[in-house]
C-alpha cells in the first residue's frame, strides 16, 4: 500500500506507475490512497473535490489474464464491493447509479472511475474510488448536484484505516469472484443495488 498526502490524482500515478512493467509481466495487486489530490478526476474529465480530510481518493491495481471484453462488469463489481464495505460501516440505503456513481438517498457520496492498460495478452485495470468523507457545507452547496458526505449518513467520526481495510478486503473477495464466476454471479446484488 502506498500512501501520499498530496498527489495530483491516485489513478494518475498509477498509470504512471504501469509504463514501467514489461510486456506479458504481471503487477501485484496494490493500492494508492492519498489524503488529498490537486487534479481529481472522475467520469469524462470532470473534476472531482479532492480537499485534505474531505474524503478517500484510493486506487487498486490488479492485473487480469482476461480479454477486455469479460471486464466489461468490473465497474459494477467495484461498486458492489464499496457499497458492501461501506454498509458493514453503517451506511445504509447505499444505492449505484450505472455507470460510476455512489448514491445515498439521491445524494452522491462517491465515484468509480476504471482506467486500462492493455499489454499484449494482459489486462491491467487501475480502479479509482473516491468517497466524500467530511465535506464543510460550503462544499456541499457549491457542488452543481445534491451531494453528501459519509459522516453525516453515519453521524460521526470515520475510522478511515477500518475504512480502508474494509473496501480492499471487499475488493479483493468480489474481484476474485467476478474472476472465477463472471459478472452472472452478481446479478441479484446489482438488480438490489441499482439506484
Amino acid at each position: 500500500m502506498q500512501r501520499f498526502a498530496e498527489i495530483d490524482s491516485t489513478n494518475a500515478e498509477a498509470l504512471r506507475q504501469l509504463k514501467s512493467l514489461a510486456e506479458g509481466e504481471h503487477c501485484a495487486p496494490s493500492a494508492l490512497i492519498a489524503e488529498s489530490q490537486t487534479a481529481g478526476r472522475g467520469r469524462r474529465g470532470r473534476a472531482w473535490l479532492s480537499k485534505p480530510g474531505a474524503g478517500l481518493y484510493l486506487s487498486l491495481v490488479r492485473t487480469f489474464s482476461l480479454k477486455p471484453d469479460a471486464l466489461q462488469g468490473l465497474s459494477l463489481v467495484v461498486g458492489l464491493a464499496v457499497q458492501s464495505a461501506l454498509t458493514l460501516l453503517g451506511a445504509s440505503k447505499i444505492k449505484l447509479k450505472w455507470p460510476n456513481d455512489i448514491i445515498h438517498e439521491g445524494r452522491k457520496l462517491g465515484g468509480i472511475l476504471l482506467e486500462l492498460r492493455q499489454v499484449g495478452d494482459l489486462s491491467h485495470v487501475v480502479m479509482g474510488i473516491g468517497i466524500n468523507l467530511n465535506l464543510g457545507e460550503k462544499e456541499l452547496l457549491s457542488l452543481d448536484r445534491p451531494t453528501v458526505d459519509l459522516s453525516r449518513i453515519i453521524g460521526g467520526e470515520i475510522d478511515n484505516e477500518a475504512l480502508c481495510v474494509g473496501l480492499l478486503n471487499q475488493l479483493s473477495e468480489d474481484i476474485d469472484r467476478f474472476i472465477v464466476h463472471g459478472f452472472e454471479s452478481f446479478i441479484v446484488r446489482w438488480n438490489e443495488a441499482d439506484y
